[in-house]
Formats: structure tokens, sequence, C-alpha cells
């Protein structure tokens, strides 16, 4: 069989991508041994016994392939013409440093890759006349960025990728005074006992995350007690408050142009063990929860809260 040629197709996420007009692509082959798993900006690998990093950063020196437009009007794909002697040169599968680069033209988007293939055009060696299409997949497929965001000294941020999570400690107070509201109805200082809480929640206000990094799909949220937090950030974490497996949703718009929203999370039956020191089982309750995204890494996108310091 002959290869003639083919095409490298990349398969877009219409929605999670940030462009609505078309965006120019260059394609280029890697020529750097690379490990998918670890791979980021700076290293090509970084494991515990192995870190080396690309010749130059942002997935080192590449071999141009060519370019293409991505116009999400017209549908979710890119298609780049390959040759018959690069597709020979991507065959040797002991090659580590084989795979293939996309990079943006346009400056300012962001685009979500679902998934890429290769249509090879192929001449069977028994019927020479006829040109048949293959369809090779890929193995697999990371996203590489710089600069990394730094964390706010005065904020909230949960998700991203790799992911970020928030750790609370939290007191629920036991003696409760300098309450107008309350001290109207009983006398104060009130004695607060476990059965006299009602309702409790973690109330969150969204801030507007870096345009970046902005959600174009809902984050899912997650609150989970930490049951060890003398070993953070290795301590394991307890079971869900939230009783949506799904996790709480809040949608992008809450890190954009509606920011400042109030997102609240209950916890009541938490609040009251934490009160009374130990769960239904006996078990100590512990006073730090941590705050994440449902799905670890989900995207690079990330969830923007203002914090205790925050001046709104």
């Amino acid at each position: 069989m002959t290869i003639l040629g083919g095409r490298f197709v990349a398969f877009f996420d219409t929605i999670a991508s940030t462009n609505t007009n078309p965006v120019r692509l260059a394609l280029g082959a890697t020529t750097e041994a690379w490990d998918m798993a670890t791979t980021s900006w700076t290293y090509a690998v970084d494991t515990i016994n192995d870190q080396r990093p690309w010749t130059e950063a942002g997935g080192g020196v590449v071999t141009p392939l060519g370019e293409a437009i991505w116009d999400p009007s017209l549908g979710d794909t890119a298609v780049f013409v390959l040759d018959s002697v690069q597709l020979a040169e991507w065959s040797d599968t002991t090659d580590l440093s084989i795979g293939a680069r996309i990079d943006i033209i346009d400056p300012g988007h962001r685009l979500a890759l679902n998934a890429a293939l290769i249509r090879l055009d192929a001449r069977p060696s028994s019927n020479p006349d006829t040109i048949i299409e293959l369809t090779a997949l890929t193995s697999g497929s990371t996203f590489i960025y710089s600069p990394f965001p730094e964390p706010p000294p005065d904020g909230v941020r949960i998700g991203g990728a790799p992911s970020w999570r928030t750790i609370l400690d939290l007191q629920i107070p036991s003696v409760i005074d300098d309450v107008p509201e309350l001290c109207a109805v009983v006398s104060c200082p009130h004695s607060l006992s476990p059965g006299e809480i009602s309702y409790a929640a973690l109330v969150l206000t969204s801030r507007t995350t870096e345009l970046a990094f902005q959600p174009t799909d809902s984050i899912r949220l997650d609150v989970r007690p930490v049951l060890d937090r003398a070993v953070m950030p290795k301590s394991p974490l307890g079971v869900s408050l939230i009783a949506n497996p799904f996790g709480r949703s809040v949608s992008p718009e809450a890190f954009g142009g509606s920011s400042g929203l109030e997102i609240e999370i209950p916890f009541t039956g938490y609040a009251r063990d934490r009160l009374r020191g130990k769960d239904a089982s006996g078990d100590p309750t512990p006073g730090t929860l941590a705050l994440l995204s449902v799905i670890e890494p989900f995207s690079i996108t990330f969830a923007s809260f203002e914090g205790p310091s925050s001046a709104g």
C-alpha cells in the first residue's frame, strides 16, 4: 500500500472556544521527546526521576506543516493538508518525539480542542487504480500555556488546570452576642445549641476571572471536609456537603459580566456537627473545608470569588 498524502483534522468545541469569527491556526511537528501526562510550557518531561525542559519554551522547535482557518460558523473542524513525506516520518511508533502542535496565529482567543485525527489517502498495491481513505486516531492530547495565573492575595479560586482548591478554616460560634435581630427575641449572650441551627450555608460572592481564563460553560463546585489539616495538601477529603452528585452549578456569566452574584451552598448538617464537635457516628467533625471542582482538572478556566479580606 502506498500513502499518497492526507489531512490532519482538528475538532473544536464551539461552545467552550471564545472566538466567534474565523481564526488562523498553524500546525507543526514536534521534534523532541515529550510526555503527554506531565508536559508543560517549560518542561517536555516532568516526572519524579526525569525532568527535561523544552529546548524552546512552549513545545520546543517544531517543523512547520502548514496553516488552516477555523470558522466556527461553518462547523467544528479545521483541516491541515499533509504530504506523504511527513506521514512517513510519523509512521515510526518507537519515536517518542512524534506529535503535532497547534498554534493560534490570531491573538486574543482560546480554543478548546475536542479531538484530532489523520485521514490518509492510500493506493492499495492489489488495486492501484483505486484510492481509499484510512483514518488514524491520535493517542491523546494536552494543553500548555503561559503565563500561569498567580493566585490572588484576597480572593478564592476554584478549578483550572492544574486545578485550584481553596481551603477554609471554619468556626461555628457557641455563644452569640451583639446581634440585634437575635437579642431582640432572646436574652444575650445566648448559648447556641446544635438543634437551634435551622439553616446554615456558605455564601460565596463571584468576581471577574481574568479574561483568558473566564469560563464559557457552567462551573460545578464541590465542598468537602479536610480530614487531616496537618498534612495539607495531601490530606484525604470527606464526603461532599453538596447533595447533588454533580455539585453546585454556577453559570459562566457569574465570573464575567454578571460578577458580584452571591452563590449559596447549604451545609446545615455540617454546621450542627461542627458545633457539637462530632458527627452522628461519633467521629470528630473537621473544622476545615476544601472548595474544589467536581471534575479535576476540567479545563484551564476557573471560578473566582471574593475572599475574607476582599474590599468588596
